[in-house]
């Protein structure tokens, strides 16, 4: 019985990665992450959620758009809360075996940032990310990032620069 099991696993898995990011499938899911970064002589600690969805126009190439939502931890002064809203375009490059794919990951937002009891300001970000997608079946991938982020805040003459590692999820399904 355990043969046949193993036998079955293997052989599902083998057939998984080759239909997720063909043209025409849709993408949910998201990730959450933690970072660690300085600003001037301030070392501060991120946690993020990115929840997104997208869409393959063509094979392996998907646009969507996503959310940022995040709390940031400086050690020392008040914290700060961020959200925006973005648009992103997500390249499947490689295949790792028969269950994964090499991913890269681009994407730019806009929306606002809120510290202590000070006024909310503007917030403008890009961002890019690679890592490896494990397909879990031929729905299901989990995600390990490692990205580059910068953040401009509105009347800050310099923007925050965060470099993070990250995990998530994505949903493939066809239309």
């Amino acid at each position: 019985m355990k043969q046949f099991v193993l036998g079955f696993l293997i052989l599902n898995f083998s057939m998984i990665s080759k239909a997720q990011t063909e043209k025409n499938t849709w993408l949910l899911g998201g990730s959450a992450g933690f970072s660690s970064s300085s600003f001037g002589d301030i070392k501060e600690t991120e946690i993020a959620i990115n929840p997104n969805f997208g869409y393959f126009v063509v094979d392996n190439i998907a646009v969507g758009l996503s959310a940022i939502i995040s709390s940031i931890s400086p050690d020392i002064g008040d914290g700060t809360t961020s959200y925006a809203l973005g648009s992103g375009l997500r390249y499947y490059f490689t295949s790792i075996g028969s269950n994964s794919k090499l991913f890269a990951n681009g994407s730019a937002a806009i929306g606002r940032a809120k510290t202590g009891s000070d006024d909310a300001l503007n917030i403008t970000a890009w961002s890019i990310s690679a890592g490896p997608a494990i397909f879990l079946n031929k729905n299901i991938a989990i995600e390990m990032m490692i990205g580059y982020s910068s953040v401009k805040f509105e009347a800050v003459s310099d923007p925050l620069n965060i470099i993070s590692v990250a995990v998530g999820f994505q949903f493939h399904f066809k239309k």
